[in-house]
């Protein structure tokens, strides 16, 4: 998908609104794997696995770490949240 969007010059596939379909959208336009995206978030590709095949339900803590991570903010192993520059 990343060629994609650079071929077009824009991204055909609109954003959705909820916090897990978000997230799988970011996965997929970015091209990420499922380590990847763990290594980005700091999370477990496994546990990436079940939010994202509905296996679990992230809890509110965790709801709301991927709702800062797609807001654009990164995480330290120490999971103190950092402005992306």
């Amino acid at each position: 998908i990343p060629r994609v969007i650079d071929f077009l010059g824009y991204n055909p596939i609109p954003c959705p609104d909820d916090l897990l379909e978000r997230l799988a959208w970011y996965k997929q336009v970015n091209g990420l794997t499922l380590e990847q995206l763990g290594d980005k978030m700091g999370r477990d590709a496994e546990q990436l696995a079940d939010w994202l095949s509905g296996r679990h339900t992230p809890c509110r803590q965790n709801q709301k770490k991927i709702a800062l991570f797609l807001s654009g903010h990164i995480f330290e192993p120490s999971d103190r949240i950092i402005e992306r520059d």
